[in-house]
């Protein structure tokens, strides 16, 4: 059966949540490869008003290195992401995340992964 982890198990960005995150989140990726991780709801486990930029990518990038781009998908968790920013900012926030000239991993995360993971 195949699963997925929302909200990139939820760290809490706003304490610099790292380790024990990272640690338990690559040993489900290298243990489970019918698991996949959905890029969602990141701004909103930030400071909702003060959050960077850079910080979040460095969550995202995490992610996709250990699942790899066929196992990560984007997500929005719209409505509640629009206390933190609005649909638009966070697209541009997982885009700049993926190198731009690598059409390839963009696909995955904003359209193929999502397609497999669900058989669309």
């Amino acid at each position: 059966m195949k699963l997925v982890i929302d909200h990139i198990a939820k760290p809490n960005i706003k304490k610099k949540e790292w380790d024990a995150w990272a640690f338990h989140l690559k040993k489900i990726a290298n243990n489970y490869p019918h698991v996949y991780c959905k890029i969602s709801g990141i701004v909103t486990e930030a400071d909702w008003y003060n959050w960077k930029e850079e910080e979040l990518i460095e969550y995202i990038k995490y992610v996709i290195e250990i699942f790899g781009p066929s196992r990560v998908m984007f997500g929005t968790d719209w409505p509640v992401c629009q206390a933190a920013a609005n649909t638009n900012k966070i697209i541009d926030l997982c885009k700049d995340s993926v190198n731009s000239d690598n059409h390839n991993i963009q696909y995955k995360l904003f359209n193929e992964s999502a397609s497999l993971f669900y058989s669309l």
